[in-house]
């Protein structure tokens, strides 16, 4: 293998060069599953990301809590590639670890290992509260769970995950949430699978009978034993909208009122909800992501499912470029033909991480009619004006 073991070798950086930050969630000798957080992506277009390896005497810099920043919305975003026996391990900083229970089993997922629910089986996070069947968080609970019960309760909240529902074809199964089964305190909202639709149901003030809004019957073919993304939003201002593999599937305009602190109560579970454990869910999750307080627009939804699908094409790998370590610089563009009074695309040079370019030069010094290099950045740019015969350029940078 060229990287070295583990992956400590990879590294990501913008085309501008600014190194990006990553996670590994898995690595093998022939394969690995690698998590990038790019800054922006451009829509209609094209957004190039370098990835980097090859060089020894270094340590790893792959960080979950960098990647799921939490000041970019993220509560807690669970792989579900633990082994059997281990809870979901949460990616963000926030730290919010589930316990499971030893039935729940790790199994091939959508990306990477997924968490099968058999009906009987439950999850939760484990602060506090007693070790039973199912091992859930105590309502009582000041740790990191407190965080997924949001007190002060959200305005807004946006939930994700992979789902695969293989059995039960009439009935409500809870995939996700925080909600208690019977009438009255601690209800505050939940994700469910409803026959053969996708369902939220919730409770801003925490006692009342639930408002349900759920998918048009048999809306994308949600049939048992297929994958599924699916995206909840509850916003104050917008009302409750549901997305099924990157389409919005429906939308109820009523803003949601703000959920009262003690409707956030319920212990959070996946698989289950609260009360006796009613309403099971037998399939399987894959990358769930939670968010209080933060809407995703159907831009965020739509390239999360495009970008984590089977058979994804909005991601495509380049050439890979061997490694010199005595070149820090590099143009994405080494040989261009342009048309004339076409304005070019900047040819920006990209600097390796942990060097400084400040200064450029060009020879020979006199570029095509219309084209120009900046000595300061190393970009060139400009709209040909007349036609030039090829020629070869040398760029020079002074590195620190």
């Amino acid at each position: 293998a060229e990287a070295l073991p583990g992956g400590a070798d990879l590294r990501f950086a913008s085309s501008a060069g600014v190194e990006i930050p990553h996670q590994i969630e898995s690595w093998s000798d022939t394969s690995a599953l690698v998590w990038v957080r790019v800054p922006a992506v451009a829509g209609n277009g094209n957004t190039t990301v370098r990835m980097y390896w090859g060089r020894t005497g270094v340590t790893s810099t792959s960080s979950g809590a960098a990647v799921f920043d939490t000041s970019a919305g993220f509560t807690g975003v669970w792989h579900m590639n633990e082994a059997q026996g281990t809870g979901p391990q949460d990616a963000t900083a926030n730290g919010i670890n589930w316990t499971a229970h030893s039935g729940v089993l790790s199994v091939p997922g959508v990306i990477g290992q997924a968490r099968y629910y058999n009906q009987g089986q439950g999850t939760g996070t484990a602060d506090a509260g007693s070790l039973t069947t199912y091992i859930v968080d105590s309502i009582n609970n000041v740790g990191a769970g407190a965080l997924l019960r949001s007190t002060p309760a959200p305005t807004n909240l946006t939930v994700s995950a992979w789902v695969n529902r293989v059995a039960g074809s009439n009935g409500s199964a809870a995939i996700v949430g925080h909600f208690r089964y019977s009438a009255g305190a601690n209800r505050s909202w939940a994700l469910l699978r409803a026959g053969s639709n996708y369902q939220i149901i919730y409770s801003p003030d925490g006692t009342s009978a639930e408002t349900r809004v759920t998918t048009p019957n048999n809306w994308g073919a949600t049939t048992n034993g297929q994958w599924h993304h699916v995206t909840a939003t509850i916003s104050s201002v917008d009302g409750v909208r549901l997305y099924v593999n990157g389409e919005q599937a429906i939308a109820d305009a009523n803003p949601v009122t703000p959920f009262v602190a003690d409707a956030a109560a319920a212990r959070p579970l996946i698989g289950a909800l609260e009360r006796n454990f009613q309403q099971r869910f037998e399939g399987y999750v894959d990358e769930l992501r939670w968010s209080n307080r933060v809407i995703r627009d159907a831009n965020w939804v739509k390239l999360d499912y495009e970008t984590q699908r089977p058979g994804a094409t909005a991601v495509t790998v380049g050439n890979a470029v061997t490694n010199d370590t005595s070149r820090v610089f590099l143009y994405p563009t080494k040989s261009a033909t342009y048309t004339q009074t076409v304005p070019i695309t900047p040819n920006t040079p990209y600097i390796k991480p942990g060097n400084t370019a400040t200064a450029f030069a060009i020879s020979p010094t006199t570029l095509p009619a219309g084209l120009a290099f900046n000595t300061t950045t190393g970009v060139i740019s400009g709209t040909p004006t007349t036609v030039s015969a090829a020629a070869q350029f040398i760029v020079t940078a002074t590195v620190n």
